[in-house]
């Protein structure tokens, strides 16, 4: 475990998945982050990659070869290397390996560093191609999960005064997902996004996933605790909410991410898959994002 501080907040990072376990306020020793449950969610704020979401029949093609790929990509429970670490911020590395062309004929190299100041995190990921001979295909997501209050109504957990707000506000194409996990492509839709009281029954076909702009930014807000949380997706043009459903958790994940979901009708070739970068050989391709954490007393 790797922690980086100031005087605001606490933040502990694994090695593994180069997850964010703990973001703690110091004033208050609030913790912003959920803390896993298997029944649930057992993760904190997991790294998806090389892909984001499910896949048709959870595989895909490559070169007239049929891979497997699990939901959300192989790295979160990958051990990464510590490649650098100060006060304020710490970087993690993950390479192509022997096992990893198993399920990805690709070779790689996954950068993730975090940098703290006042209470915004930046989280950024280098990605690098250092073939010679053929091009990284890949999507990249972030799925920071937060603690929210929530209270018993008929034996049923619901949300206390959890409220989501997208800025601006406005039109925003929704991706809705079927029930294994994909792009119901006739169901896709233009839709209004303002601030709401968030209910577990939006999520009962998992994420809601829009596509977004540069200048998207979420504000997740706990009236019952003060807390606040400062959402900038940045260039990651895909943004998800999501809550578990019908197992309900006092949570609520955000997800940035480049890439979505295979479409329900989609056949498999990964050069065609929606949302895939196709970075050329030697090249580097960098992608960001911001969380503020605030607490008030």
């Amino acid at each position: 475990m790797v922690t980086i501080e100031n005087s605001s907040l606490k933040i502990d990072i694994s090695e593994v998945g180069a997850q964010i376990q703990s973001v703690i306020d110091k004033k208050s020793n609030y913790e912003f982050i959920w803390q896993g449950d298997k029944k649930t969610w057992a993760f904190q704020a997991p790294i998806s990659f090389p892909f984001v979401g499910s896949l048709v029949n959870n595989q895909y093609r490559y070169k007239d070869q049929v891979y497997s790929m699990p939901q959300d990509g192989f790295v979160r429970e990958m051990p990464f290397t510590l490649q650098h670490q100060s006060p304020h911020s710490v970087s993690f590395c993950l390479k192509s390996t022997e096992e990893t062309w198993l399920q990805y004929p690709f070779d790689f190299s996954l950068q993730v560093t975090y940098t703290l100041f006042e209470k915004t995190i930046t989280v950024s990921f280098e990605v690098l191609n250092p073939s010679s001979d053929q091009p990284l295909y890949y999507s990249l997501g972030y799925l920071p999960t937060f603690n929210v209050s929530t209270y018993s109504l008929k034996n049923k957990r619901e949300f206390d005064r959890v409220w989501l707000d997208i800025e601006p506000e406005g039109h925003y194409f929704r991706l809705p997902l079927n029930k294994e996990g994909l792009i119901h492509d006739r169901k896709t839709h233009f839709s209004d996004v303002s601030k709401h009281a968030l209910d577990y029954k939006e999520f009962r076909r998992g994420p809601v996933i829009h596509q977004v702009s540069h200048h998207t930014e979420v504000i997740l807000k706990d009236e019952v605790q003060g807390a606040g949380i400062e959402f900038k997706p940045n260039g990651m043009y895909y943004l998800g909410v999501w809550a578990s459903y019908p197992k309900r958790a006092d949570f609520i994940q955000l997800q940035a991410a480049t890439g979505v979901p295979d479409y329900d009708y989609f056949k498999g070739d990964l050069t065609e898959k929606e949302g895939i970068i196709a970075l050329d050989c030697n090249q580097l391709q960098t992608h960001d994002l911001t969380i503020r954490f605030d607490k008030s007393e």
